[in-house]
């Protein structure tokens, strides 16, 4: 994938489930993440830290790598495959539309704690309510989810809302 060519350092990334189809059943663990990797799943989120001062916009970024005066550029190789992924997905994609300058960070999404719950985004017959076991970050396939329950009272809550009665509900 992406981070083996780039050989992107996973310091630089979050565990991350894109597609419902990557989490089958009613809970993810981090051996269902790890599976999922190896089958080939898209299964990282870029979010770094600890970066050089980079510019405030994505064209500034391009301009300055090429040019070699990106801060930090000449003196600090750690970072260089993951500028270089930047650089190239920058030309790649168009990283202008709202949801990248709306950000703090313009190459990264917010961050927040992963949700204890994942909720699937799809078509009523799908809809499938998720424990987060493996504290995955998700992107918008999935609704996240916060419960005022633990422990049995949660689980009773989620098996009534994953049964076949809350869907003749939604219907």
């Amino acid at each position: 994938g992406v981070v083996d060519q780039y050989g992107i350092s996973t310091q630089h990334l979050s565990r991350v489930a894109r597609h419902p189809e990557d989490v089958p059943g009613y809970e993810v663990r981090e051996a269902d993440w790890v599976t999922a990797r190896e089958d080939g799943a898209e299964a990282w989120l870029l979010d770094p830290d600890n970066l050089p001062v980079l510019p405030a916009s994505n064209e500034a970024f391009i301009e300055q790598h090429d040019d070699g005066t990106l801060t930090g550029d000449a003196d600090d190789t750690r970072h260089d495959n993951l500028l270089r992924y930047l650089r190239d997905s920058s030309r790649e994609y168009d990283l202008s539309n709202n949801s990248c300058t709306d950000r703090q960070h313009w190459f990264r999404p917010s961050r927040h704690d992963p949700a204890p719950i994942l909720l699937t985004n799809a078509s009523q017959d799908q809809l499938r309510f998720i424990v987060n076991e493996a504290a995955l970050r998700v992107v918008n396939n999935f609704y996240e989810v916060e419960l005022a329950l633990t422990g049995a009272e949660r689980n009773a809550v989620l098996a009534y809302l994953n049964s076949g009665v809350m869907g003749d509900l939604l219907r």
